[in-house]
C-alpha cells in the first residue's frame, strides 16, 4: 500500500507538474553520493506530522557500507513508500544537499518546489536519498535469493569493460513503477565494491608526492 501511494505521487508529480527525473548511471550516483550502504528499514515516520508534504524520515540498520563512514545506523528519507523490515541500496547525500538530474521541468514545478524547500528545509535534518525515490532499491530479504531491484527508467545499468551485471529471471513481483528489472545483487555489490577500490586507489595516488 505504502508503494503504491509513492507511484500514484509520482505519476500526479510528472504528469501535472512536468518535471521528469533523467536516466543516470549509477557510477555517478556513486561519485555524487555522500553515502552507499546497504540497510534494513527499521523504522519510519512523517518528517512534520502535521504537514505531510515534508516527506518521510527513517532509521536504517547499515549492513554495508560501500562509501561514507555512518556508523551501524543511518537516518535518512524524504520519500514515503519504504517498506518497514525492507532491505535496500541507498545512494543519499548529507542532508544540506539534494541530488536529482532532471530531463525537464517548468515554471509551475519550479515554483511548488521553491514553496515546499522554504516550508521544510529547515526539517530535512537527515540523508537525503538521491535521484528523488530512485536511490532507494529494494533488495531480497533473502540472502539466498540475491536479487535487487533496479528502476531503469531512472537508473543506467552498470556495462562496460570487466562488468558483469545478470539478469535474475526468478523474481515473482509485479513491475509497478519505473519500469524495474532484477539483478543479481552479488554483481551489483562486486561493482560498488570495484568503485570503492577506485575511489580509494585515485585518492591514495593523488596525495603521493
Amino acid at each position: 500500500m505504502r508503494r503504491t501511494c509513492l507511484v500514484a505521487l509520482l505519476v500526479y508529480a510528472t504528469c501535472a507538474h512536468g518535471t521528469r527525473l533523467d536516466r543516470v548511471p549509477m557510477e555517478r550516483l556513486f561519485e555524487q553520493a555522500d553515502l552507499v550502504v546497504s540497510v534494513q528499514v527499521m523504522n519510519g515516520e512523517p518528517i512534520d506530522p502535521t504537514d505531510l508534504e515534508c516527506g518521510w524520515q527513517y532509521k536504517g540498520k547499515i549492513e554495508e557500507s560501500f562509501k561514507g563512514d555512518a556508523g551501524t545506523e543511518v537516518n535518512f528519507g524524504r520519500i514515503d513508500g519504504l517498506e518497514l523490515g525492507g532491505r535496500y541500496l541507498l545512494f543519499l547525500t548529507k542532508p544540506e544537499r539534494e541530488y536529482r538530474e532532471l530531463a525537464s521541468t517548468n515554471s509551475i514545478s519550479r515554483s511548488l518546489e521553491r514553496q515546499r524547500y522554504e516550508k521544510c528545509h529547515s526539517k530535512w535534518t537527515v540523508y537525503s536519498i538521491m535521484q528523488g525515490f530512485a536511490g532507494a532499491m529494494l533488495m531480497s530479504s533473502q540472502s539466498w535469493e540475491d536479487w535487487i531491484e533496479i528502476p531503469s527508467q531512472f537508473i543506467e545499468l552498470p556495462s562496460g569493460p570487466g562488468v558483469s551485471i545478470r539478469p535474475h529471471g526468478l523474481v515473482m513481483r509485479i513491475p509497478t513503477y519505473a519500469d524495474p528489472v532484477w539483478v543479481y545483487g552479488s554483481d551489483i555489490v562486486d561493482y560498488l565494491n570495484a568503485l570503492r577500490s577506485k575511489a580509494t586507489g585515485s585518492r591514495t595516488s593523488g596525495g603521493a608526492p
